[in-house]
């Protein structure tokens, strides 16, 4: 799957070989849950993350699958890169932070930066959210 990762575009499986790295790491690590039925997302974890994340030492886990998945991110995500690669980079970026990913805040900054409407970094700031990261947007005017 990593060897798909960097594949975007219409015949491009990078971002389903991201979500097929996170299901392999779904069913090596989560606990089958009750979950209830949510039509969005459940911000009802955000707090506890974010303490956790606060904690000295916290958010250090990372997975494997997380990293080989950061690791084409960073190629990918450059302010000189096409749109397309950038919004590719954005996909994989969310199905990533979706793991334990350790400390990223540099590239989360990158990912942040990118030339890009706010728009097509929703579903990104969601999920960092959802991680307990705590954002701080300069949004123009």
């Amino acid at each position: 799957m990593q060897v798909y990762l960097p594949d975007s575009g219409f015949c491009g499986f990078g971002e389903d070989a991201a979500w097929v790295l996170k299901a392999m790491w779904d069913r090596e690590h989560e606990s089958p849950k009750d979950k209830r039925f949510i039509s969005g997302p459940d911000f009802s974890v955000v707090r506890e993350r974010r303490i956790a994340r606060e904690k000295p030492g916290g958010g250090r886990e990372t997975s494997p699958y997380a990293d080989a998945i950061l690791q084409v991110v960073e190629g990918l995500a450059k302010a000189d890169a096409s749109e397309e690669v950038q919004r590719h980079a954005l996909k994989l970026a969310n199905v990533a932070f979706r793991m334990p990913y350790g400390q990223s805040a540099a590239l989360i900054e990158q990912l942040l930066q990118l030339h890009l409407p706010l728009l097509a970094k929703l579903d990104l700031l969601t999920v960092l959210t959802l991680a307990g990261e705590t954002l701080i947007l300069d949004v123009p005017g």
